[in-house]
């Protein structure tokens, strides 16, 4: 396909569409419109060589540079190396929420995104389904309660956590009220726990 015969419409529906080939995307990714440049780095079918390539691109613009590392942070096809890379952008903290949030991020690499000062991206490590049981444990007291409500919301979230959850809430002067729902409504607590929000919280999930 020759995408310089291509209308800006046309490129930009091709940069966005996941059934688009990858040698069409190779060529987009050095599309001379931005926005386009953009699309191809949030595309699922983008291969992972175009990610590492426009991660790593200079940039003119610190703003631009890191707009387009935000998008290829939450790209499911981004390397492994570049998610890490990613992840240690101490300037863009947008950017660590996303790789926080991809699917593909490892758990080795969500323990380390969980001792992040910025709970932004604590709380995405909170909610990812491939946060390992033993670090969603150590966010089950983060002092931002954001955090510890991603980790009851959590389907991998096991009993003991969630109840570990529930007694820091009881021992709040205010306990958060859409964390004591989250976790009346998980699965996996036990049924005593149940009876202690009932008595303790009912007029919130009753």
């Amino acid at each position: 396909m020759n995408i310089n015969t291509k209308t800006f419409r046309e490129r930009n529906d091709l940069a966005e569409d996941p059934n688009t080939y990858e040698d069409d995307l190779r060529e987009l990714a050095q599309d001379i419109d931005w926005g386009i440049r953009l699309q191809v780095a949030c595309n699922p079918s983008t291969p992972s060589a175009v990610l590492q390539d426009l991660a790593r691109r200079s940039y003119k613009d610190t703003e631009d540079k890191d707009e387009m590392r935000y998008y290829v942070a939450g790209n499911p096809n981004t390397p492994k190396d570049i998610l890490y890379e990613l992840s240690k952008d101490a300037n863009n903290t947008d950017a660590r929420v996303k790789v926080a949030d991809n699917t593909s991020t490892p758990s080795t690499l969500l323990r380390d995104l969980a001792k992040d000062p910025a709970w932004e991206v604590r709380s995405s490590v909170g909610a990812n389904l491939n946060t390992s049981i033993k670090v969603l444990y150590k966010l089950a007291t983060d002092e931002n309660s954001l955090v510890r409500n991603n980790v009851a919301a959590n389907i991998n979230s096991s009993s003991k956590i969630l109840v570990v959850i529930l007694e820091h809430e009881k021992n709040l002067k205010d306990p958060d009220k859409f964390i004591i729902k989250e976790l009346y409504f998980h699965s996996k607590l036990p049924h005593i726990a149940k009876v202690i929000i009932e008595t303790l919280f009912g007029d919130w999930v009753l």
